[in-house]
């Protein structure tokens, strides 16, 4: 289980950092799919009582 926790939190993590470059290069397309990507992240990580620390970097 911890590396199903290890795993999802570092693709939480680089899904915002993906979001948040997007975000600057003002690439609304990019957002929108990073943003479905992370929802859906966060719904697994709900699912199985993941809890997802708040510190993760997020877009802005």
């Amino acid at each position: 289980m911890h590396e199903f926790v290890t795993g999802l939190t570092q693709r939480i993590r680089e899904t915002k950092a993906r979001m948040q470059s997007s975000m600057i290069a003002e690439d609304a397309y990019a957002v929108q799919v990073e943003q479905a990507e992370l929802d859906n992240l966060l719904r697994i990580a709900a699912n199985h009582h993941v809890e997802v620390r708040d510190d993760l970097p997020r877009a802005a």
